[in-house]
């Protein structure tokens, strides 16, 4: 019974806290109600309330997609995404192909700040750069060096 009042519990907060209202503020009064009503019945104590609160307030914090790929540029150490992206510009990508790009990069440094390896051994990489994206051979090779060139930085 309380398994099941539990579950009852948590499935609207998750799929209230994955809606944005019109205004993309975030609208917290929902989840305080729910919260309180958690804390009333007994199922968490009023911390876990606030804890939940909180996390559930930083992550709505980090807004739409394109500051979310600046934020996780951000924590991976790379804090100029205008200079990356101004690069990528000089190179003829269009905006909405960087859009597309910068998360491919960001896999790329990982896996190339982790492992070390070439950047020349991920084929899959490189069709998802042309097949998906649409980039030609050289922008391909740009990105590709270009991402070894600021992994190597991070080292």
């Amino acid at each position: 019974m309380k398994v099941t009042i539990r579950i009852l519990f948590i499935i609207p907060i998750v799929l209230f806290s994955q809606q944005s209202n019109k205004n993309n503020k975030i609208n917290t009064d929902g989840v305080n109600k729910r919260l309180n009503i958690a804390v009333q019945s007994g199922l968490i104590t009023q911390k876990q309330a606030d804890k939940r609160l909180e996390s559930y307030l930083e992550k709505t914090k980090s807004g739409d997609r394109k500051n979310n790929i600046e934020h996780r540029f951000k924590r991976l150490g790379l804090d100029n995404i205008q200079e990356i992206k101004s690069k990528l510009k000089d190179n003829n990508i269009t905006d909405s192909q960087l859009e597309m790009v910068l998360p491919v990069m960001l896999r790329l440094i990982h896996i190339l700040k982790d492992q070390g390896k070439d950047s020349s051994s991920y084929p899959r990489i490189t069709q998802h750069l042309e097949n998906k994206i649409g980039l030609t051979e050289v922008q391909i090779k740009h990105v590709l060096k270009y991402s070894h060139m600021l992994a190597r930085r991070l080292r």
